[in-house]
């Protein structure tokens, strides 16, 4: 993540949907800790205001089944994720 940020890129937070089994752990940590990036829509995490991401990266810590990464592109998908 360093690279990026040295990039001058901010982050925002990718969810992979194949991982992600919508426990909201990440939504309500995000929530507390102020930015309220993340909702769970039809049971996935999905990202709804990336505008407001700290890269803080909580929300990665906070997922059981690491199903976000933060990524330079910021538009919620992951490709890295991608099989």
């Amino acid at each position: 993540m360093n690279a990026i940020l040295e990039k001058g890129l901010n982050p925002r937070p990718a969810i992979n949907p194949l991982l992600c089994m919508g426990c909201t752990n990440c939504v309500v940590l995000c929530r507390k800790l102020g930015p309220n990036v993340l909702a769970v829509i039809d049971g996935t995490t999905r990202v709804v205001r990336p505008m407001n991401c700290i890269t803080d990266g909580m929300c990665m810590l906070a997922c059981p089944t690491q199903a976000i990464v933060l990524g330079e592109d910021g538009d919620g998908s992951c490709p890295a994720h991608a099989a």
